[in-house]
């Protein structure tokens, strides 16, 4: 069994709106070797949040 090799890239982002609420983002970027079975398996992952509070 061999076992290939994976990379990550993130990039993440914060805007205050005001000292109680802000929004969040992040973007991942994978970027993997073959695995055993020769499969290239890039990913990219997006993710948006939303913060406040009461």
């Amino acid at each position: 069994m061999s076992a290939g090799k994976e990379t990550n890239y993130s990039l993440g982002l914060n805007y205050y709106i005001d000292n109680k609420s802000r929004v969040m983002f992040n973007a991942i970027r994978a970027k993997a070797t073959p695995n055993s079975s020769g499969v290239y398996e890039d990913l990219d992952i997006y993710q948006l949040r939303f913060q406040f509070e009461l």
